[in-house]
């Protein structure tokens, strides 16, 4: 019989490059929110906020926005911020 062990958190995070938008999207990910939340409250269209959520899982290598938020949270991903992308 084999002894549980809970999972190894990474001892160094890795970063991954985003958007400011995604930044947006990611922060209301962890809060829980809905696409339909997201693009109201970003005033975007739903299917622009999938793509938003489409590239960060790509990014962050998650599985899903339950994943994406796990990583964040834990601080495993350390997103920075792409200043180039940023309105002026």
């Amino acid at each position: 019989m084999t002894t549980w062990r809970a999972p190894v958190l990474v001892e160094k995070p890795r970063t991954v490059v985003i958007t400011p938008r995604q930044a947006d999207v990611l922060d209301l990910i962890c809060a829980g929110r809905t696409n339909v939340q997201i693009s109201r409250r970003l005033q975007v269209s739903e299917g622009t906020v999938k793509t938003h959520v489409a590239r960060l899982l790509e990014r962050m290598h998650a599985h899903d926005r339950a994943h994406a938020a796990f990583l964040a949270g834990s601080q495993q991903v350390t997103p920075i911020i792409d200043e180039r992308w940023r309105n002026p």
